[in-house]
């Protein structure tokens, strides 16, 4: 695969294993980052966890690149954080198309960060008494509208901790969510960490999602996610 990519004049860093990978990665900072799924230590979908894991990748564009081509697996490398699942075999066109969309994607995201809160902000809370009654649906369609209306930044909190779509509903695969704040004590957090769980959609709508899994509310402490929208506005 590095040939293709080195006869398009792109500088690869190549890796035999899960743990090199990481490591490597954590040195050389890439642009992008492609991995296979079966490898002699830690599967592709834990390298993804773990680059997932730290704020310094939380936007950095993660193919996932396998021979392993049913639905669940695809699923699986969504559910890790990778932005796209290719089989192999394939075309070296398409790679290098896939692979430039994901970088095009990436620095436009880039440009389009939030800028910090400077002025008064308006918040607006949309709950119900239980689930199953459309309050996620109404949340994220007023949202966008918002965005669409005011022409300002407009930021949506997931706060479904145990059962939060809002992802889902913006056609957004699972980076980094509120569970990554698991373990960050409030004095630590500022806002370049809240940046890095922030995502940005085409429509100009910023969103913050919930967990992946149930049980990792339990890890996040009720101080930091205070800090958290205090420091949000």
């Amino acid at each position: 695969m590095w040939f293709i990519l080195e006869a398009t004049h792109w500088l690869v860093h190549t890796a035999d294993n899960g743990v090199h990978g990481l490591a490597l990665a954590r040195t050389s900072k890439p642009a992008l980052i492609v991995t296979d799924v079966v490898m002699p230590d830690i599967s592709g979908y834990e390298v993804s966890r773990q680059l997932r894991r730290d704020p310094e990748f939380a936007h950095t564009p993660i193919m996932v690149l396998t021979a392993q081509s049913s639905l669940q697996d695809k699923l699986l490398s969504f559910e890790s954080g990778a932005d796209d699942h290719l089989i192999k075999p394939f075309e070296p066109a398409e790679l290098v198309a896939r692979l430039t969309v994901l970088l095009r994607r990436a620095e436009e995201a880039y440009a389009a960060r939030p800028a910090p809160i400077t002025k008064a902000v308006r918040r607006i809370a949309v709950h119900s008494l239980r689930g199953g009654t459309g309050t996620s649906s109404l949340a994220v369609n007023l949202a966008v509208g918002f965005a669409s209306i005011w022409k300002s930044e407009t930021l949506l909190f997931d706060l479904s901790m145990v059962a939060g779509q809002i992802a889902l509903m913006l056609n957004t695969s699972l980076r980094r969510t509120w569970g990554d704040l698991a373990g960050v004590e409030p004095g630590e957090l500022d806002p370049e960490v809240l940046d890095s769980i922030i995502y940005k959609h085409e429509s100009g709508l910023s969103f913050i999602t919930a967990p992946t899994f149930p049980s990792e509310l339990e890890t996040i402490k009720s101080e930091t996610l205070a800090a958290a929208f205090q420091i949000l506005g």
